[in-house]
């Protein structure tokens, strides 16, 4: 088996049966198998699903196990030479798995990785596709300055296709596709993360081997975004934090951590806004 492409789904049943309809259409030069993890749906995605595509391999959670333990379990039964995490909110628009494929398999490749691609908006535009690691100078800068220069230590970033693979800090989880030993030789994402940072934290431990990430053009992927996530503004704002919280304690340590919360109570209590006391509330429990 060539490619396993890995799919976590929670209530996406219009997003999926796109997604996947796009997978078959277009994915012809290269062997591949699907995987579906399903974080206990109740919108009937599995009957769409298998009906349409009676090879998917399904996969059913009892709860919401979050983006990267669902992840897990599919990375555990990937028969895959290469595992592509695909979100359930993209649409392919060309052979985008071979391509990828191919990059992966050049020789000249071997140091790299996590391979992505420059995803596309619904309406064709640039979307983000990759990040810099956050640090403490880059939240101070976009936070209470509101600065956001495209070479700021940890703002994303869309750039344009370029003619040659560029290398990134870490891929948006939306489109990674991996060598399988080495992702799995990092044991896949820390679970400790529901949601949010999680391909950061787990990239930045790929940094920390001789492997890389990198985007390259020619893979056309739009990513839509937002196809599972709680709308709650509160909710989607307790686990962003509590993820970002995550991150700084796991790669710089529990005392850039605590600078971190400080530097997120300053910014709520000089730039309050209709929430800020929720909201500062909620950071000091963290």
């Amino acid at each position: 088996m060539q490619v396993t492409i890995i799919l976590v789904n929670y209530n996406t049943k219009r997003w999926i049966i796109e997604c996947l309809a796009s997978v078959y259409k277009y994915t012809a030069l290269t062997e591949f198998e699907v995987v579906v993890i399903d974080n206990n749906s109740s919108d009937g995605s599995r009957e769409a699903v298998t009906a349409i595509y009676p090879e998917v391999i399904w996969i059913a959670n009892t709860e919401n196990a979050g983006f990267g333990a669902a992840n897990n379990k599919g990375i555990r039964v990937a028969r895959g030479k290469y595992i592509f995490l695909l979100n359930t909110d993209t649409v392919l628009l060309n052979d985008a798995v071979s391509l990828l494929r191919d990059f992966m398999d050049n020789p000249e490749n071997a140091q790299v990785g996590c391979v992505g691609p420059y995803l596309k908006n619904g309406d064709g535009g640039d979307n983000t596709s990759a990040g810099r690691f956050p640090t403490l100078f880059s939240y101070f800068l976009e936070n209470l300055l509101f600065l956001t220069p495209p070479d700021s230590p940890g703002a994303g970033f869309s750039p344009g296709p370029g003619s040659a693979p560029e290398p990134v800090d870490y891929i948006i989880g939306a489109a990674m596709f991996w060598r399988a030993e080495v992702l799995r030789e990092l044991k896949g994402f820390d679970t400790d993360f529901f949601l949010f940072y999680e391909e950061a934290e787990l990239c930045l431990r790929l940094s920390r081997t001789k492997f890389g990430a990198v985007l390259i053009p020619g893979p056309q992927i739009v990513h839509y975004g937002g196809g599972a996530s709680n709308k709650d503004p509160f909710w989607i704002f307790r686990n962003y934090k509590k993820s970002e919280y995550l991150f700084f304690y796991k790669a710089y340590g529990k005392m850039r951590a605590e600078v971190w919360r400080f530097l997120n109570l300053l910014r709520y209590a000089l730039i309050p806004d209709r929430n800020y006391l929720k909201r500062l509330v909620y950071l000091i429990g963290l």
